[in-house]
């Protein structure tokens, strides 16, 4: 029995070395301080727009803000962490008008007002509603 304890409770503390690893000291570890590429507005596949940069975001550590390429549209804003909580403060934005991917940038705006938790699966960003469904996933890197 004693054993068995011994043995289960380095199992839990293995899993937890992995679990904490993958996801940092912090629990945001690669979230922070990287651009982010739209890929998946949630659950339609983002195709390349032939004159225009793909969407993206990055989340700063050092001052709390966020800053985004809506598509056609700059935004900044405030966000908070908690784990894997996570919330978009109210965004300010330019406000052009653009002829193409106005609905990829309404779709994103409101994905953002939405989003209430994130994870990394395969190096993939991911964020959902507060239901879990997700809303839009995104890439590491500058885009293309």
């Amino acid at each position: 029995m004693r054993a068995c304890q011994g043995l289960l409770l380095w199992l839990c503390a293995g899993i937890g070395a992995i679990a904490w690893t993958a996801a940092g000291a912090d629990g945001a570890s690669g979230l922070l301080d990287t651009t982010w590429t739209l890929t998946r507005l949630g659950d339609t596949p983002l195709p390349p727009g032939p004159e225009q940069r793909r969407p993206h975001l990055s989340l700063q550590r050092k001052d709390g803000r966020v800053s985004a390429w809506l598509g056609c549209n700059a935004a900044s804003g405030s966000y908070t962490l908690d784990g894997a909580q996570l919330a978009f403060g109210p965004m300010r934005s330019t406000r052009m008008a653009c002829r193409d991917g106005m609905s990829v940038e309404h779709g994103l705006a409101e994905a953002l007002g939405n989003t209430a938790r994130w994870s990394m699966s395969g190096g993939e960003l991911e964020l959902y509603d507060a239901a879990g469904v997700p809303l839009a996933r995104f890439a590491p890197g500058p885009p293309p």
